[in-house]
């Protein structure tokens, strides 16, 4: 059987390749070159409809909101020059291979069933190994989540508790806002198996920054300690995000806490459920765990997103998509993710705030009247579905996402002058800082 099986394994292989050929050639020379769009080049290229796509733009960050000159110097002399070159080797290679890889997956015809059926022979036939680097498990209610390993979390907790420092130097006061992971603090106790730590070093977190003196919110303690039925509804199936309406609930939270304890004018008013039309498209959505294991062995998510029913008017400025524009809610979200049902090459809650964008500004021009106070928001991904709403009862929002933001924190600081700075984590951790790149979710310089 597993000989057989073997066989049919290099058939697919080279089927594989076969497929990229005719969907390569097709869209380069029928579409691009002799223009031939019709119902057979759609099925090859599994275009069903013309998407505008955001073109990003390079945004010289470290021009914008320069490093101290003792900052851009970490090494010095033949050493500095190795360990540049080394780092430039790195991303040369991780650039041309992502680029490979892209490529391949995005002209190979019939994608979604090669990999669906790839996952289904590796049942078949007792291959049913999770590799390592996927990491997803699958809960007795069908929801997928990943694990994480205990981490040590002291040079991270450092480096927020200088943030918060150089923050009260400038007349700002940081928040740490502990955001939940699909994994229940309170609950979910066939992951102890898997000696999943996602929540253990949630905890070591918020007390080591408590202990610290950093002022921090635990939405695992608020807003989302629900009964456990309950608990992973607030999250994808299929995606490791929470979903619009937690993204909401967690918002109206976290406004009110600024209103009561940091003096903010912030409107609640506009932060409930029935303050929204809610839509829905049906199995619309695949997310990032669904899409290492495939339709074989779960299924789409519907998706739902919002659209207020009060008047809004909001300025958005976007520099890496080129956008300084006055709309309603609307603009905030990229529509284009919701044009088309692709379930392995789109990604609906990537409509968020275009996705992870390194700069989001948002100023709520229906709040004139309130006092000139700015938030300033370092997240990761979840941010991407809570700040727009928080937008609509904060009169300014500067977000900005780390992994993508490659200028200096201490600058944007200084420039932005923020009355709070907000830092959300969803529970997953790194030990160590990657102090290099300047793409590190904390590092903070």
């Amino acid at each position: 059987m597993k000989k057989a099986a073997a066989l049919f394994c290099i058939g697919i292989l080279v089927s594989v390749m076969l497929a990229i050929f005719v969907k390569f050639s097709t869209e380069k020379i029928l579409v691009s070159n002799l223009h031939m769009e019709n119902e057979f080049t759609r099925l090859i290229t599994t275009r069903t409809s013309a998407i505008v796509q955001e073109k990003e733009t390079p945004v010289a960050w470290a021009q914008k909101y320069p490093f101290p000159a003792e900052e851009q110097m970490e090494t010095s002399g033949f050493e500095r020059i190795i360990v540049k070159a080394d780092d430039v080797k790195k991303k040369v290679t991780s650039a041309f291979e992502k680029k490979i890889t892209d490529r391949a997956t995005e002209n190979l015809m019939g994608y979604g069933w090669f990999v669906e059926h790839g996952r289904m022979l590796e049942d078949e036939v007792g291959w049913a190994i999770m590799n390592p680097s996927m990491n997803v498990l699958k809960l007795s209610d069908g929801y997928l989540t990943f694990a994480s390993r205990p981490a040590d979390l002291t040079e991270v907790i450092a480096s927020v508790k200088q943030l918060s420092e150089f923050a009260a130097e400038h007349h700002a006061k940081l928040i740490f806002v502990q955001a939940p992971c699909k994994n229940n603090k309170y609950g979910d106790t066939e992951l102890r198996k898997y000696q999943d730590a996602s929540n253990e070093n949630a905890d070591q977190m918020v007390n080591g920054l408590r202990d610290a003196g950093v002022d921090t919110i635990d939405l695992r303690d608020t807003v989302f300690h629900v009964p456990e039925e309950d608990y992973h509804a607030q999250f994808y199936r299929t995606d490791h995000h929470w979903t619009l309406p937690s993204g909401l609930h967690a918002a109206k939270y976290l406004a009110t806490t600024l209103h009561d304890s940091y003096g903010l004018e912030t409107d609640i008013s506009r932060l409930d459920d029935e303050d929204y039309i809610w839509h829905v498209k049906k199995a619309w959505f695949l997310g990032s765990q669904g899409k290492r294991v495939t339709l074989a062995r779960t299924e789409p998510d519907d998706f739902v997103w919002a659209e207020p029913k009060f008047m809004t008017k909001v300025h958005f400025e976007m520099p890496s998509l080129n956008k300084d524009v006055t709309g309603d809610f609307s603009i905030l979200f990229n529509s284009g993710e919701l044009q088309e049902r692709n379930l392995y090459h789109r990604s609906a809650y990537h409509m968020c705030l275009y996705g992870d964008q390194a700069f989001a500004r948002i100023d709520n021009l229906m709040m004139e009247q309130a006092p000139e106070q700015k938030v300033l928001a370092f997240t990761d991904s979840y941010g991407d579905s809570m700040i727009p709403f928080l937008a609509m009862g904060v009169k300014h929002i500067v977000k900005i996402d780390l992994r993508h933001f490659t200028g200096s924190v201490h600058s944007l600081i200084e420039q932005e002058q923020p009355d709070v700075i907000v830092i959300l984590r969803t529970a997953s951790y790194d030990e160590k800082i990657d102090w290099k790149s300047h793409t590190d979710l904390f590092d903070f310089r």
